[in-house]
């Protein structure tokens, strides 16, 4: 059985979308789905103010996508949802699934493997599919910076894995530089408004500390599980590591 699942319902809203963010609508949602199958693990989950296992995000497109993530004890709730989601309401209106779903799983022994790897790849990149925005000293910051990007998933994969990264990953962090990025700035509605964006941004390794090259590999693997930033288990902050195509070269003069 996999330690870490992502799973991707297309769906379409049936009336129209909800005039405001649907994080916390869907957060009460996914509880209600917990909390049928294990009442004490969703009480656990009510009663820990660390960040929890999940991210879930309803993400914009024809068609959109329900987008669910679990790891550590999460995982198999997490695996049960994609027979079972035909039709949800969340706040107030009505969302149906219209294809099958895509599941991505792995192991953390797999995603680990990055670290040891003989030839790690130095960049990488991560598209932000729903607004995504960290919360620092009272303070939301709409940027894709690599310090805050990379510390929240190494605290994540601290807290969730029985693999342990090495005392000195946390110094290696700085090492991860931020290169080209494409960003735009949204406005969450939620208690108020919540500036965060959406975007594509790459990161490289520059002068990586002695074993820590496959840092960001690991770390960039984890991430479409764990999500980044601020309020992941409400809808913010769901990504996926993407591969854009090569540039072909312009043709010579007189030759295209």
């Amino acid at each position: 059985m996999s330690d870490l699942v992502r799973v991707e319902i297309p769906g379409v809203w049936a009336e129209g979308a909800p005039p405001r963010f649907t994080g916390r609508a869907l957060n009460g949602w996914f509880y209600a789905q917990i909390e049928a199958r294990d009442p004490d693990l969703a009480a656990e989950l009510h009663q820990d103010d660390d960040v929890k296992p999940y991210t879930l995000a309803l993400v914009d497109g024809n068609p959109g996508r329900l987008i669910v993530s679990g790891y550590g004890p999460l995982f198999a709730p997490v695996l049960d949802l994609g027979g079972r989601v035909g039709r949800l309401l969340v706040d107030a209106c009505w969302w149906d699934a219209v294809d099958e779903p895509r599941w991505t799983i792995a192991a953390w022994d797999h995603l680990a493997g990055a670290l040891l790897a003989p030839d790690p790849p130095s960049s990488t990149r991560l598209a932000f599919r729903s607004p995504t925005t960290f919360h620092r000293r009272g303070l939301y910051v709409p940027l894709p910076a690599p310090e805050w990007l990379f510390a929240g998933l190494l605290a994540r994969w601290r807290r969730w894995s029985p693999i342990d990264p090495g005392e000195e990953a946390d110094a290696a962090l700085a090492s991860i530089a931020l290169g080209r990025f494409h960003c735009t700035g949204v406005a969450v509605q939620t208690a108020g408004l919540m500036p965060s964006f959406v975007g594509w941004a790459e990161y490289r390794m520059v002068r990586p500390a002695e074993g820590y090259a496959g840092l960001l590999g690991m770390l960039a693997q984890f991430a479409p599980f764990a999500g980044v930033g601020h309020k992941v288990g409400q809808g913010l902050g769901s990504v996926e590591r993407v591969f854009p195509r090569r540039r072909t070269a312009d043709p010579p003069p007189g030759k295209g």
